[in-house]
């Protein structure tokens, strides 16, 4: 009787830790691009790839549009 009993909150701990694990997952997806651009990925953008400040000012844009449609 108390091994059922020990097995079911097991159980319930082992199903509660996964929910958690899915929303903490679900949060990090959603909130991913809605940081700016870092200074060191600037830097990346203008060197390697010849983006201007224009270019760089609408990618910020464009990210903080995305955000709010969210």
């Amino acid at each position: 009787m108390i091994d059922a009993i020990v097995g079911s909150i097991i159980m319930m701990a082992a199903s509660l830790s996964l929910v958690l694990a899915i929303e903490i997952a679900e949060r990090s997806i959603n909130s991913s691009g809605a940081q700016p651009l870092t200074i060191a990925e600037q830097a990346w953008l203008k060197d390697e790839l010849d983006f201007t400040d224009d270019d760089l000012k609408s990618i910020e844009q464009e990210l903080r549009q995305l955000v709010n449609d969210r």
